[in-house]
């Protein structure tokens, strides 16, 4: 099982070029590895062992709105279109993830859904309105376009933090399940 973590955030910040080199590298990745389901004997004889599983997850997601979320995940899906080509015909499942292994950003979805509210490295509360969409594709960012990168912190109270991540229980949920 393979778990292929990105930054999209990075990506952003950089805009459209940096994202198709991205996509370029996650594509040579997956033509890297041997991907397919393994038996159990090749691989105790041969030491033939194959990726049956792939998980795409996007990272520190909880720097994005919620109403953002969707087009993030959709991006995640550009970002990979390669990969999933070259995989296409390789008994491989893959599926797609948002994660935040720590929450250090919280929504405003009362009365500002466009809007995060996270710590400095000051542990002062901020707040970052998104006044413009995240991309749902990368063809959706012009060649100058780029977006801000948050500097956010855990808060004071990390542990509950880590208890509120985002998307772990889903993608523990799929590379522990048998192939």
């Amino acid at each position: 099982k393979q778990i292929i973590l990105i930054d999209l955030f990075e990506g952003l910040s950089y805009g459209q070029q940096h994202l198709k080199q991205l996509r370029e590298t996650i594509t040579h990745l997956a033509s890297i590895f041997v991907y397919g389901k393994t038996n159990w004997l090749k691989a105790k004889l041969f030491d033939e062992h194959k990726i049956s599983d792939l998980a795409f997850v996007a990272s520190k997601v909880d720097s994005a709105p919620l109403s953002q979320q969707e087009n993030l995940y959709h991006l995640l899906e550009d970002v990979t279109r390669g990969a999933r080509k070259v995989l296409g015909d390789q008994p491989v499942k893959f599926k797609h993830f948002l994660l935040s292994a720590i929450r250090s950003a919280e929504n405003d979805t009362v009365d500002d859904d466009k809007a995060i509210y996270f710590y400095n490295d000051q542990q002062q509360m901020m707040k970052k309105s998104f006044n413009q969409p995240i991309p749902s594709a990368i063809q959706g960012i012009s060649d100058d376009q780029s977006f801000l990168i948050l500097k956010n912190y855990p808060g004071p109270d990390y542990l509950a933090d880590m208890q509120n991540a985002q998307g772990i229980d889903t993608l523990l949920n799929f590379m522990l399940e048998e192939s």
